[in-house]
């Protein structure tokens, strides 16, 4: 757990973890657009007043942030734990087959991902992806 802690507090963003976090924030900035639009259409066919049609988008909203940046959590944390055992099995490696090693792709441990920075990323992209979809159809007219 020290160890955890450690990793969480000492480290930075550095190439794969930063891609890491463009890939979530754009994953999560489109699924906010598409999952909002869709609950706020399917509100808005069924001829539900403006205030609904809010309510229903934010709780759509906050629903989707949270489940995408659970999603992404879970995803990061599985691929975090693959890199550690790589990372493991690669220092075992390295001191017994020096010469069958030199083929493969090495791991260091700065480009371990950490899925709190996913997490985030995908939270917070959600949240202004839907942002569009939600105030486009708040602040319309009823006529349009």
């Amino acid at each position: 757990m020290l160890e955890i802690h450690k990793l969480i507090t000492t480290k930075r963003f550095h190439f794969w973890d930063s891609l890491n976090v463009i890939r979530a924030g754009i994953l999560g900035a489109n699924d906010g657009i598409i999952s909002v639009s869709g609950i706020v259409l399917g509100a808005a066919a069924a001829n539900l007043n403006s205030y609904t049609l809010f309510i229903s988008g934010v709780s759509g909203m906050l629903a989707g942030a949270c489940s995408m940046a659970g999603g992404e959590f879970i995803s990061v944390s599985a691929q975090k734990e693959v890199q550690l055992n790589r990372l493991s099995i690669q220092g075992q490696a390295s001191t017994v087959y020096k010469t069958s090693e030199t083929y493969q792709t090495k791991i260091r441990e700065i480009d371990v991902l950490n899925p709190i920075h996913a997490a985030t990323a995908s939270f917070f992209s959600f949240l202004c992806g839907a942002l569009i979809p939600l105030l486009a159809i708040s602040l319309s007219t009823s006529q349009w």
